[in-house]
């Protein structure tokens, strides 16, 4: 049948009731709810059974029986809709759904808050923090450690400024103030990595000084000369 179980309904009690009254003054007899008992296990069981009965017993056992049936019948049912709800996932519960809204709800809005955090950031590095081209090709800006120059303008790590003098020693300082001074005229004009603009700046210097006849390339940078023609720059006199 499908179940290992079956029910009796209360409303079926008369049913036992009546086959145990005897007729007369004789004893009160259960042998008779016994039988039935015993044969409604074998149709539960097997869908029938051998046990003989009289005819009241078997007027019972046709009414409990047939009440067995349409129980079974209707929990194989409830269990084919169960098996296609599992199917599809289940029905979450009321409060499942709305605790899942509200946690959809809360990851979007901290995603929302992490964009306009990360945007803001953005718009405001992109004010100051504007490379040439011809820089591009340089690593990413340190943190900033100490700034150097005359006027006190040139952020260099101290990584960034042994380095600079290890590969550069007769001409770190002197590009250092260069910057500096060329950052002191150019008041709107930032860079977000001071020392890539300083190799930068060596780098293309050497190669137009190696493109000049010899006796035209210049021995030194003087930075008095260098800060006079960037201040007739900056006002438009050159």
């Amino acid at each position: 049948m499908g179940k290992r179980s079956f029910i009796i309904h209360y409303d079926k009690r008369p049913l036992f009731e009546e086959l145990i009254k005897t007729e007369g003054s004789g004893p009160v007899s259960y042998e008779r709810v016994g039988r039935l008992f015993m044969a409604l296990c074998d149709f539960a069981e097997h869908g029938r059974t051998n046990i003989k009965m009289d005819s009241p017993t078997r007027m019972a056992y046709l009414v409990l029986s047939a009440q067995i049936t349409a129980d079974s019948e209707r929990y194989a049912r409830q269990c084919q809709v169960n098996r296609e709800n599992g199917q599809r996932g289940g029905r979450p519960r009321k409060q499942d759904e709305e605790e899942k809204t509200h946690s959809v709800f809360s990851e979007t809005e901290k995603k929302r808050t992490k964009a306009k955090i990360t945007l803001i950031d953005t718009d405001t590095d992109t004010d100051t923090d504007t490379v040439l081209s011809n820089e591009s090709g340089c690593a990413d800006a340190h943190p900033p450690a100490h700034t150097r120059g005359k006027y006190q303008n040139v952020v260099l790590s101290d990584a960034e400024y042994s380095a600079l003098v290890a590969d550069y020693p007769s001409k770190a300082d002197e590009y250092i103030e260069r910057l500096s001074a060329y950052l002191r005229t150019h008041a709107g004009k930032t860079y977000s990595d001071h020392d890539c603009v300083i190799r930068s700046w060596i780098t293309e210097d050497a190669a137009k000084n190696a493109e000049k006849d010899p006796s035209e390339r210049s021995s030194s940078f003087n930075i008095d000369d260098f800060f006079e023609a960037a201040v007739k720059h900056a006002l438009g006199d050159a």
